[in-house]
């Protein structure tokens, strides 16, 4: 990816296919690269930064749709009446540990296809010391 402040090499390509391109950075990765991003949801794109994205056959000039994700938890109906929340709804996840805390404004999405998850960006996850696998309190 490339701007003309900054670039950043070696990106990860992710499913699943959209019907837009969607980059979604850090906080961190977008300094690097000279943006100043909303935190938005996947898929809402319209008004975004865009960037030129080059790989070894070519580049593409990518007008919108650079955002920093939005913090949020995928649940099934099932998850969601277990843990008493509605899809939309944002709530709150406490850290423990030695850097622990409290990570406010996780936007709380339901559907019959997801795996319970929360979804966070590496600049959270490490500001917290998170890792795969760690248990973690929704509050409500």
């Amino acid at each position: 990816m490339i701007t003309d402040k900054g670039k950043i090499e070696n990106i990860r390509v992710l499913g699943p296919l959209r019907n837009k391109t969607q980059i979604e950075l850090t906080k961190s990765e977008a300094r690097t690269l000279g943006l100043n991003l909303e935190v938005r949801n996947s898929g809402d794109l319209a008004n975004t930064s865009g960037v030129t994205i080059k790989g070894p056959k070519g580049s593409i000039e990518l007008k919108e749709g650079v955002i920093i994700a939005d913090r949020h938890i995928h649940m099934t109906p099932e998850d969601a009446e277990n843990y008493d929340v509605k899809n939309g709804q944002k709530v709150s996840v406490v850290v423990n540990g030695k850097k622990g805390g409290v990570l406010s404004n996780v936007t709380i999405r339901v559907n019959p296809r997801y795996k319970l998850d929360f979804h966070i960006d590496t600049d959270d996850a490490n500001a917290f010391l998170i890792q795969n696998g760690d248990l973690l309190e929704l509050v409500k």
